[in-house]
Formats: structure tokens, C-alpha cells, sequence
């Protein structure tokens, strides 16, 4: 089972300062954005978890590590392989103590939620420690559905 505690080992990578997080995300619309954030503020006061309300809402399409002097070049090759991604993902809240990811797990697999929205770019961000904010790299501009194959 997948309780998303230590899967990324940010205590180990964020040892070594050479090196930032990545992240590539795309962020909802306002409307499913004032939703979650409902759902995190409402998540943070069930569990006493207050990182689920710090962090914006937002899709997590990739997260890597790379030497800043890379950021030419990831960028570069980001506009070439966008299509290739396969999993993003949403998260409540991250990083949670094992007894309370159990409890929420419980409780959230009898919730349902959905939304959809249209993702007309992806942020890439970056950051020096997992506790720091992140800041903007670039913003990648996607085609519209409707140009697609124009």
C-alpha cells in the first residue's frame, strides 16, 4: 500500500544543496480551486494537519530534482515530452504521520468528489528545501482542444 509517506524521501534529497525540487503543475480553475480549498481547510482542522491548508491547490503533473544550472535545458526538452505525461495528480495533503493517513484513508474512501475543468497551461516551479516556497521557472502554454490538430 501507497501511503505516500517517504515515497520521496525529501529528507534525504533536500540533503544535497546542489539540487532543487522541480515541480510541474497545473492549477485549477477558480471555481473547483475555492472547492479545494474548502476540502483542505476542512481536512486540516479534522486531522490537525496544518501543511494540508498551507499549499495552494494545484495538479501535480511531474516532480524531478535538478541542478539549477539544468533549467535551460529542462525547459527545452519540457516543450518537447508534455505529451508524454501519464499520472497527475491532486493531493489534500501530503507527508502525513501513519496513524492519521489510516484515519483519513478510512473516512476519504467513502467521499466521492468531481470536477473537470480545462488545463490551459502548466507552471514549472522550483524550490531549495521542501519547506520553502516555491517559485516560478516558466509557464508552458498548451493548445486549446479546439486547435489542437490546426
Amino acid at each position: 500500500m501507497n501511503t505516500g509517506l517517504g515515497e520521496f524521501a525529501p529528507e534525504y534529497i533536500f540533503q544535497k544543496p546542489e539540487f532543487y525540487e522541480y515541480l510541474l503543475v497545473a492549477h485549477p480553475s477558480q471555481e473547483v480551486n475555492k472547492q479545494l480549498k474548502e476540502e483542505k481547510e476542512n481536512f486540516s482542522s479534522t486531522y490537525k494537519v496544518s501543511v494540508a491548508k498551507k499549499t495552494l491547490p494545484h495538479i501535480t503533473v511531474a516532480d524531478f530534482l535538478a541542478k539549477e544550472e539544468m533549467e535551460e535545458t529542462i525547459i527545452r526538452y519540457m516543450r518537447r515530452i508534455l505529451k508524454l505525461i501519464t499520472y497527475p495528480h491532486l493531493s489534500i495533503a501530503r507527508r502525513l504521520q501513519q496513524n492519521i493517513y489510516e484515519k483519513a484513508m478510512f473516512e476519504y474512501s467513502k467521499k466521492t468528489f468531481y470536477a473537470s475543468f480545462e488545463v490551459n497551461e502548466l507552471v514549472l516551479l522550483k524550490r531549495k528545501n521542501q519547506f520553502d516556497a516555491c517559485t516560478h521557472v516558466n509557464v508552458f502554454k498548451l493548445p486549446s482542444a479546439n486547435n489542437l490538430f490546426n
